[in-house]
């Protein structure tokens, strides 16, 4: 009787210890894949050269160095066109239909208002 459940024991470890080693072989051969995959595909990659620290510092600073320049000419082409705003309306107020149209706007919203007020008071 003990003969036949060392018997079986040991079959059971050798089970294992094959289902081990099978798990094994199979974990080696997807890093495998992976690892050639990767490989081959770095390999394609084309190749940039890297860039040292000190470069990229040097690059960040004269980057910086032209921001004050950037923007003084930011807000000169800002004047700039708040100025051509401001023209293209006034030379549109000034026209003949722009006074009218000024004046009959300025009038009706003082005319509306003045409704208002007399119909809060009344």
């Amino acid at each position: 009787m003990s003969d036949n459940s060392s018997r079986s024991d040991r079959f059971l470890w050798q089970q294992q210890r094959l289902r081990e080693e099978s798990d094994r072989k199979h974990a080696a051969q997807i890093q495998s894949e992976r690892q050639s995959f990767y490989s081959h595909r770095d390999a394609a990659a084309p190749r940039r050269p890297r860039k040292s620290n000190e470069q990229i510092s040097a690059d960040v600073d004269y980057a910086l160095s032209l921001m004050p320049v950037l923007w003084i000419v930011f807000k000169w082409f800002l004047a700039y066109m708040l100025w051509h705003m401001l023209m293209s309306v006034a030379g549109g107020l000034f026209s003949a239909p722009g006074i009218f149209v000024t004046v009959v706007f300025i009038g009706l919203t003082i005319w509306k208002q003045v409704r208002r007020r007399r119909k809060r008071r009344g």
